[in-house]
This record gives structure tokens, sequence and C-alpha cells, in this order.
């Protein structure tokens, strides 16, 4: 095919990418975005190895008046650097495809990155190619306006968007320098073309026009001290965008100073010499700075900490992993199972920005708020019998109760609702009622009510045989709040479950610079000289890594295996359980249920957890369930269980300390009083905080 037509059809693939993309469901943007850059990349390539090759191409575009023909030129340069662009942008975004896979649900976002990314490699492309004036600053200019939108894909982010406005701002400096060398020879020469600057510095005093030009291009090649933008726009950008302009968009700068410094002809030894000078200077102020860390505060950590080892990928563990990037401290992470998470797997909800404040903290650090779906009261039903009953109907069974009773469900609720469930700072009256069981507590309770409401909220506790005098009246309390906040439609939930937090944890994370261990268990941590000795098995092989300070998330009685130095009282236990993970037909509309003691179905908990894939819990795990009161078709294709549902406090039961008696040991996780995702991620939080 002629290189004319080669070079058109990539343009018109560009197009039709920017109108197809926006319109593709969200799981498979990824891809086409990749099959376009791959079809752009080849029909630019060819015509540019065909120049390598020594066949150089010249085109000239039909232009006004006013423009004149636009002249398009591919020689050796040009076509070098065509190939290291399109090389890049393919890496970049075949790399995209897998890390954008935690933003999904932010349809529009994706759409408009995906289609930037086409546009920033074709207009990569043609800054390559056009040599124009005008034209040039067109695609410069679209070059710089689609980086910058890249750059600020997590504009939610206070960091994010000072370091894209001072990118902004550096970029249409270095514009406003190039529009200002290319106007100078345009009056001098009446020429747009590139030429006329060979032409200009064949007749006058290079210096001056070359060093306008070089200011221009230096600002995007990073030039000290024209760099500035550099060390906060790369960090705030996605990761392979990032890549794709530290691998090529800076390099383009350098186009631009070898484009002009090639058309030089008289004041060559104090030009070259300047050059000379400035790239020293900017290459040791770049080894400098890559040796220590720009931040004082992450210099002084990296040399103070090397690494922190932490014991579990479940929600606890990556939010410690990634508070402590946030201060400069990498970390390692062993997980045992073949993937992170840990139990957010089967949390199929989260409750209300005022009941569990810093996981919605967390969830708008990370982006995904948008993506937040309501659990409504019409989507939960009650398990009676072998009778699925609304959420109002357990209202109305409340307000039919004589008044006696109705009383007392008010006292017990109003008691419930108005207290402060801050694992740090607890209601006093909290304090009190830690010190005596849930048991005592109802002493005075109707058995109907008990019975009927009361005992049946408790079926987070995960116990085969409900035995409310072993845990505190606090902890039944909690139960209470946490169940009456999920069935009062207060709750939220993602499009494929609450797993997508721990899924965007983890790239910020790896992201970060810290290591995740999948698939490693931990069999034994010990106390050396300097820091710990962390032993884990992975594939049936022991191997051990050194860490100066350990993070331990697993359940306590995990911990204390672990690492027997430690010194934990006894008071939290835990309940097993079992998970049975359903597809099949459903009978009702429902996506939670909640099991009322002794349903015919055996059945504590129903949730439909993905839009494929149900989680059903039994009321007693040493019976079978009866699935046929949900399903009309099922199948059971796998089952799991849990060592460590939730974590259960004992009256005048006291949760361990989060730095325990071992110097450089600390705990984290949903064991400290209220065993909620909220409290895994504060307890990691204040971790961070002890350790930087």
């Amino acid at each position: 095919m002629d290189n004319f037509w080669l070079i058109l059809s990539s343009a018109i693939i560009v197009g039709i990418g920017i109108l197809s993309i926006p319109l593709l469901p969200s799981k498979i943007k990824a891809f086409v975005s990749f099959f376009f850059v791959l079809l752009v990349a080849i029909a630019t390539s060819i015509p540019a190895v065909n120049a390598l090759l020594g066949t150089p191409i010249e085109i000239f575009l039909p232009g006004s008046s006013f423009f004149g023909e636009i002249p398009l030129r591919i020689d050796a340069l040009a076509a070098w650097f065509i190939l290291i662009i399109n090389l890049t942008c393919l890496s970049g975004a075949f790399y995209g495809i897998g890390y954008m896979k935690p933003y999904h649900t932010q349809k529009a976002n994706l759409s408009l990155h995906w289609t930037l990314f086409l546009l920033f490699q074709a207009s990569m492309l043609w800054v390559c190619m056009l040599q124009h004036s005008l034209a040039f600053l067109i695609a410069w200019e679209m070059m710089s306006l689609s980086s910058l939108f890249l750059v600020l894909f997590e504009h939610e982010k206070k960091d994010t968007l000072k370091a894209g406005l001072n990118y902004m701002v550096q970029m249409h400096l270095g514009v406003a320098f190039l529009t200002v060398g290319f106007i100078w020879v345009y009056f001098a020469q009446g020429s747009f073309d590139f030429l006329a600057i060979s032409d200009y510095f064949g007749t006058n005093f290079n210096a001056w026009l070359f060093l306008v030009f070089f200011v221009g291009f230096g600002i995007k090649a990073g030039f000290v001290p024209l760099h500035s933008w550099l060390p906060h726009a790369h960090p705030a950008a996605p990761s392979h965008i990032s890549g794709v302009m530290s691998g090529v968009i800076v390099k383009l700068g350098i186009y631009g100073i070898i484009r002009v410094a090639l058309m030089l002809q008289s004041e060559l030894l104090l030009i070259g010499e300047s050059i000379l000078i400035i790239s020293i200077i900017t290459g040791i102020f770049g080894i400098l700075n890559a040796s220590v860390h720009r931040d004082f505060k992450k210099m002084l950590a990296y040399c103070t900490i090397e690494n922190i080892g932490i014991i579990g990928a479940g929600i606890a563990g990556l939010t410690a992993a990634y508070r402590l990037s946030k201060k400069g401290i990498n970390s390692i992470l062993f997980e045992k199972e073949s993937n992170t998470g840990g139990k957010v797997e089967y949390a199929v909800s989260i409750t209300t920005p005022s009941f569990q404040p810093r996981v919605y903290k967390l969830i708008e650090e990370l982006g995904l708020k948008e993506a937040e779906i309501s659990f409504l009261p019409t989507m939960m039903g009650m398990l009676l019998g072998g009778e699925i009953l609304n959420v109002e109907d357990l209202n109305k069974m409340v307000e039919s109760l004589p008044q006696e009773e109705k009383g007392y469900f008010q006292k017990v609720m109003g008691e419930v609702m108005g207290s402060s469930f801050d694992i740090f700072e607890p209601s006093p009256r909290l304090l009190e009622l830690r010190n005596i069981s849930f048991e005592e507590y109802l002493k005075d309770c109707p058995l109907k009510l008990r019975k009927m409401f009361f005992e049946p909220m408790m079926g987070f506790t995960f116990m085969d045989e409900l035995d409310i005098s072993k845990f505190s009246a606090e902890y039944g309390l909690f139960q209470l709040r946490f169940g009456m906040e999920i069935m009062g439609g207060r709750a939220h939930t993602f499009e494929e479950n609450v797993k997508i937090v721990t899924n965007v944890l983890e790239k910020k994370i790896i992201d970060s610079g810290s290591e995740v261990k999948l698939s490693s268990e931990v069999k034994k941590i010990e106390k050396v000289e300097k820091g710990f000795k962390i032993h884990y098995e992975k594939f049936g092989e022991i191997s051990s890594q050194q860490v100066d300070r350990v993070v331990i998330t697993t359940p306590l009685f995990v911990s204390k295996r672990i690492f027997p130095l430690l010194k934990l009282e006894k008071g939290v236990f835990y309940e097993k359980t079992k998970c049975s993970f359903v597809r099949g037909i459903l009978r009702t509309d429902k996506t939670v249920i909640m099991g009322m003691p002794q349903n015919e179905a055996n059945i504590r908990m129903f949730f439909v957890a993905f839009s494929y894939e149900h989680q059903v819990y039994p009321m007693d795990k040493r019976k079978p369930i009866k699935f046929d009161i949900l399903y009309d078709d099922y199948k059971v294709f796998r089952e799991k269980e849990l060592e460590a549902a939730f974590p259960i406090l004992v009256p005048k039961g006291k949760a361990p300390d989060l730095k325990t008696n071992v110097e450089g040991v600390f705990l984290c996780g949903d064991f400290y009083y209220y065993p909620t995702l909220d409290t895994a991620v504060r307890t990691a939080e204040r971790v961070a905080d002890l350790i930087g």
C-alpha cells in the first residue's frame, strides 16, 4: 500500500476508535483500545521502516491561502521516533488492560481515558511527521492536552489536580516559546515550512533563535531548570501513562531540539558546549534525586526502615501497606491464598458513612464512590419456616406487639441507634456493657420479642447453637446496630462485590514499589538480632524473608501460633462456618436474605454477591442446606470452610493492643471490639501511623 494511504488510514483508524470506544461495554474497552493502538502502530510503522531503509517520505497536504501547503515528511530521525512511540504505546496499552480492570465501573471515566490514549498516540506521531509550524503547534498542543487529561484520571485527589495544574502551566509556557520561535521565522522568511528555519540560520545569528526553541522543547524534555513538572506529573498518572510519558513524551522534547539543531549553520561550538553543560547538570541532578528520595520524610523512611513484613493481604493488610506507601515505606505482604482480599470476598456490603466512616473515606480516595450501589429494603428478606418475608413484614410484626413489649423494643433500639460504636472512643455506656453478657442484658426481655427479633439479629456470630451468654452485651448491641444498618436500606455494595476495593488497593501498593507474595503461608515468625525473619511456605517449599518490623493481620489464634512470643489475652474467640457458592435460577428477587432460627432450609444468610454467583451460609454447618426453597434449578460449584468467620468478644473481654508486647510487632484487623471492615481499615491506619 502507498505510504500516503497508510498514513491517511492511521488517521481514519484514530477517528473510528474515538467514536466507537465510548459505545462499548466497560469490560472490553481496554482490549478494543489496544487493538486500535496496534492498527495505528502498523499503519505508521511501515512508512517509518521504509524511511529508515533509505526512502524518505515527503507528502504535501492541501491547505488554505494563509496556511499554504502542509508538508508531511518522514526522514530517518522522524522514523526512529515513530517506531519508539508505537512500541511504547503498545506496551502501555497492553499493561493498561490489567491496570484499569479495577476501574471498570467508572464507565464515563474509562471511555474518556482510552479515547485520550488513542489521541495521545496519534498526536505524538503527527508531531514527528508534520513540518509546518502551525500544524505542528496544533499537534503539539493536542499531545500536551491529551497527556494532561490522562494524568488527571484520578482527578478526585488534590495531589493529582495540583500535579495536573503544574503540568498544564509549564506545558503551555513551552508552547508560548515555540510559538514565538515560529512567528520569528515566519516574519523573517515568510513561510511556515520547517525548511524556513534552516534558511533563517543561513543568514542570521543562530544562538538567540535556537535558545527560544531550546526553552520551548527543553520544558518537555525536562532539562534543569525546566524540569519541575516531572516529579509531580509522573507519580500522579496511572502507571501505564507514566510509563509512556517517561518513555516517549519527554523524548519528543529531545526530538524537537535535535530537529532544530540539525538546521544550525553557525555558532555551533557555543551552542554545543551550552547543551553539553546543561545535559551534564541535568544528568547529575537526576542521579542524585534518584539515589535519595525527593520527599524528605520519605528519605528518612528509606534510611531507617528497609521494609515492613505484613502477614495477610486482606483489607487490613492492604490498607496498612497502602498507608505506609504514602509515607514512603515499602512493605512485603504474605498471603496464603492465591489472591488478595481475605474475608472481603464474603463481605457483600458496607453500611453508612456515619457507622463505617473510614471505609467510606478510603473508597472516596480510591475513586470508587460513583460505583456504589444501594441495598434497598425491598432487596432484603427474612426466611421464616419455608417462607421469605419482606423487611416490612417484620416491621409490621413489631408494630403488632403488645405495648409493653413494643416499649421494651423501642428502649433497646434507642440505645442501639444512640450509641457511638467508635473502636477507640466508644460511648461510656458501651464500656459498661462490655463487662456483662448479652444474656444478662436481655434478662427482662419478653421471650417472644427475644426469639422473634433479638436472637435472629445475632446471625453474624455464626454460632451453630446460639448462646448469647458467651458474648458481651456491647457486642450484642453492635450486632443489632449492624443488622439495622443493612435492613434499614442504609447499606451499599458494588456491581461485583466489595472486593473491588481490595483489588484497587493491591494495584496501588504494587505500583508504589511494595511486594505481594501470594500462595505464601507464613509458618513462623522468628525474632532475630536485627529485625525479624518470616518463614513461609509456597508451593511446598519453605523460604525465609528478613524484615525490620512486622504487622500481623491474621485471626488472633493464627497470630499466636506463628509467633508464640505474643502475649494475647483470651478476650476474643472465633466460630467456624462454611460458605456455599451457588449458581442457579432463583425463586425470589431478594439479594439479601437473613434466616430466622430453626428455619427448615437451614439457611443463615443468602447473598447475591455477584451477578452470576450467590453465597449461602448454613444456620448449622453440621446439617445440609435445602437449596430448593430458594432455587428452581441450582448447582453448588464450590464450598469454602471458613476457619474464622467473625471474632466474638466475651464478657469482660479485652481486645489485644495494636502495639504488642514485642517491640516492632503490630496487630490490626477486625478483632478490635467491633468486627467490621471499618475496624480493619481503622486499625490498619492506626498501625501505619505508629510505624511512620
